[in-house]
């Protein structure tokens, strides 16, 4: 979580706040049956998500890339 958010934190200026979620994910399978912990995190709002008018701003998902990109050089980047 702390790689994840350094890169939000690097390449968009903002600290990304942590929250818990009472809603479900399919994480949950990889955590509950394969013991990984798991990061949910992504472009959009939950409150526009699975409706009929759903929906992603692209600079969000732009962002969003940028911030996986750096995420997995700095997770891969020997130390």
């Amino acid at each position: 979580m702390q790689v994840l958010t350094d890169a939000v934190a690097q390449t968009s200026g903002v600290t990304p706040p942590y929250k818990a979620a009472t809603y479900g994910a399919d994480m949950r399978h990889y955590v509950n049956i394969g013991n990984m912990p798991c990061v949910m995190y992504g472009a959009g709002s939950v409150d526009r998500a699975h409706r009929p008018d759903e929906f992603v701003p692209m600079d969000e998902v732009a962002a969003v890339a940028r911030s996986l990109a750096l995420t997995v050089a700095t997770w891969c980047t020997p130390f």
